[in-house]
């Protein structure tokens, strides 16, 4: 029985993880994966003053989809040293968390 829960809970993390896509040539190594076998961006974050994230989000390809100061909106209690833990993704005009907050270009 212990054995079983333990290959239960190993199933279900594994499904929860993001695909580590395959990172393409024109993606700098300081850029992270956010997303699933479905689809996602490479993204890389900088946190700035207030609160606020100086970004650049890749599509899977490789080419860059949005670049600049993207600033927080809603209710962003998420400290920024955890901003790269928190962010599931990009949405096309927000970055976007785990919690309520997201952050949109300025």
């Amino acid at each position: 029985m212990k054995s079983l829960i333990v290959i239960l809970i190993i199933f279900m993390l594994s499904c929860n993880n993001p695909v580590n896509k395959n990172r393409p040539s024109n993606v700098p190594e300081n850029a992270i994966w956010k997303g699933g076998s479905d689809g996602g961006c490479w993204i890389i974050i900088n946190p700035i003053a207030e609160g606020n994230l100086e970004c650049k989000v890749f599509y899977e390809n490789g080419d860059v989809w949005e670049e600049g100061t993207f600033i927080k909106n809603g209710d962003c209690n998420i400290d920024q040293s955890e901003a790269l833990n928190q962010i599931t993704g990009f949405d096309g005009e927000n970055i976007l968390t785990k919690t309520k907050c997201k952050y949109t270009l300025k």
